[in-house]
């Protein structure tokens, strides 16, 4: 389950941070060896690796994880609250996920807010496998 919440913020992160500002990913700066977790996670074109052998091996820690998500996820709040027309209309080419281009504010409702509500279900769907309670309704 963390490196699946992993997965989400360092997502975001580089998303948000490195491909929609053209900055740094809080991950390589700020929080450089302070993510929560023990190995980057691989991400195309930014940190070569395999996806699944991430899943399986990473080691995360809850505190450090949030905190570095808490940060990730202001810049993001911070970002879209001070984009203007032109900005969210903006054309973002996500070739990468083989998508073509997309204008700004739907390249972030996809992979930030469409990503991020998709691995909760992932989240709530483990821990009813393990006798937990998912999602909290």
């Amino acid at each position: 389950m963390g490196t699946a919440y992993a997965h989400v913020v360092f997502s975001e992160d580089a998303f948000v941070n490195a491909i929609l500002k053209g900055t740094q990913p809080l991950s390589a700066g700020e929080f450089a060896a302070k993510t929560g977790v023990d190995q980057p996670m691989p991400l195309p074109g930014l940190v070569k690796g395999d996806m699944g052998e991430w899943f399986n091996t990473a080691k995360v820690q809850g505190e450090p994880l949030r905190a570095y998500a808490g940060a990730v996820f202001r810049a993001t709040e911070q970002f879209v609250a001070e984009a203007d027309d032109a900005t969210l209309e903006r054309p973002v080419d996500l070739s990468f996920a083989g998508l073509g281009t997309k204008p700004l504010a739907l390249a972030v409702a996809q992979f930030v807010v469409e990503h991020a509500d998709n691995l909760s279900g992932e989240i709530s769907a483990i821990k009813g496998v393990f006798g937990l309670k998912g999602y909290p309704f």
